[in-house]
């Protein structure tokens, strides 16, 4: 019997990639190093962005429209497994300050692409959500097929899913090193008592996020480094809740300066708060030493966020420390870096939302090699390695 494909990481890429594989017939085992979902992975926190028109790079765009029907897909399978819906379509506002590239380059991507999408002044953006704020001078567009996924949700659907289609998911199992061989990859692990714990695979694909550049380095594998970043997450109790429903209040992004995205989502149902964020790259960080209790800093910035775009919302009243994965130009680091070994890295802040199309192009390329996503753009060579 043939070695099985190696998935390092079973959050949110490597549970898909696995989820994928396995139900394709192929021998898959993915293995963590904590438990999936877990609140020390990039991808938590209850809520995550999905769109289309892509200010990032119009290259993202194809997969995009890939990823939504995946996410349509898994919602539908899963809703039985989950008792409810962790994909919502609200679409999203998006304001940009004059000279700003998240209206212009969604625009653009949107007319590249043919992505439905309408330009709005901010008096228009204010009256489609009474509850959002944008200074007069800014420009607005609305994007309707755009929304949010709940990230455990949706990595815990992947993991059941794969599990049913015959993959095998073991967590607490930090993977320690790789060694080549001449037909195989040896990965190297222990076991939740710490005993050694190898694995013979006929492939591997690395998804360790912020641990990347540790395995890689461990591994003695040439490849561009992956950076981890503090970042401040919070989350809103509503003053009127009715405000800020579901089906009532959209997601919604506002860029006041280059680099500088401050970010939300609605009410989910049964929900009591709802979450905010400053999507930009904080200090660089240990993740294994990263202290994850908020300051009085933190507090006050998210505090001003809110003052500025949500004045009326309510009282901050939870915040957590999550960090960021990414490479040194903040696109994804997806190809192979050595025989039968992959890089599937840099995917935080705004990766999550790929993760079906993902899945998919890695069980092609580890299957047969080749795969009708286009992933030029996003090769680890065009990139100096660490």
């Amino acid at each position: 019997m043939p070695a099985p494909y190696v998935v390092i990481g079973a959050g949110t890429m490597g549970s898909s990639i696995a989820r994928c594989l396995a139900e394709r017939g192929h021998g898959v085992v993915a293995i963590d190093q904590r438990q999936a979902p877990n609140a020390a992975s990039e991808h938590h926190g209850e809520a995550r962005m999905f769109r289309t028109a892509y200010y990032e790079h119009p290259a993202y765009v194809p997969l995009l429209r890939h990823a939504r029907s995946g996410w349509l897909d898994l919602n539908s399978r899963a809703r039985p497994l989950l008792g409810d819906d962790l994909y919502h379509e609200t679409g999203v506002i998006y304001g940009s300050a004059p000279g700003g590239e998240v209206v212009a380059g969604s625009l653009r991507s949107a007319g590249e692409h043919d992505v439905p999408i309408e330009p709005l002044t901010p008096s228009q953006a204010v009256a489609r959500c009474p509850s959002l704020r944008f200074p007069s001078s800014w420009s607005c567009v609305f994007e309707p097929h755009a929304g949010m996924i709940r990230p455990e949700a949706a990595v815990l659907a992947n993991i059941a899913l794969a599990r049913a289609a015959g993959a095998t998911i073991l967590t607490e199992q930090p993977v320690t090193n790789l060694t080549q061989g001449a037909a195989e990859v040896i990965v190297h692990a222990r076991s939740p008592a710490g005993e050694p714990c190898d694995r013979v695979a006929s492939q591997v694909v690395i998804c360790t996020g912020a641990w990347t550049s540790r395995l890689l380095r461990d591994a003695k594998l040439a490849a561009p480094p992956i950076i981890a970043t503090r970042q401040p997450l919070g989350w809103i109790t509503p003053a009127h809740p009715d405000r800020f429903a579901l089906g009532v209040h959209p997601c919604w992004a506002a860029e006041d300066a280059p680099g500088s995205l401050a970010y939300g989502f609605p009410l989910l149902p049964r929900a009591t708060a709802f979450r905010v964020a400053h999507h930009h790259l904080g200090p660089t960080i240990n993740p294994d030493t990263l202290d994850r209790q908020p300051t009085p800093a933190d507090r006050d910035h998210l505090r001003g966020i809110i003052d500025a775009y949500l004045p009326d919302a309510g009282s901050l009243t939870n915040l957590a420390i999550a960090h960021y994965s990414v490479s040194r130009d903040q696109h994804f680091l997806l190809g192979q870096i050595a025989p039968r070994i992959w890089l599937c890295a840099g995917f935080s802040g705004h990766g999550f939302k790929f993760a079906p199309v993902i899945g998919e192009a890695f069980a092609d390329l580890l299957t047969t090699g080749h795969t009708h996503h286009d992933l030029s753009f996003f090769s680890p060579s065009r990139l100096p390695s660490q």
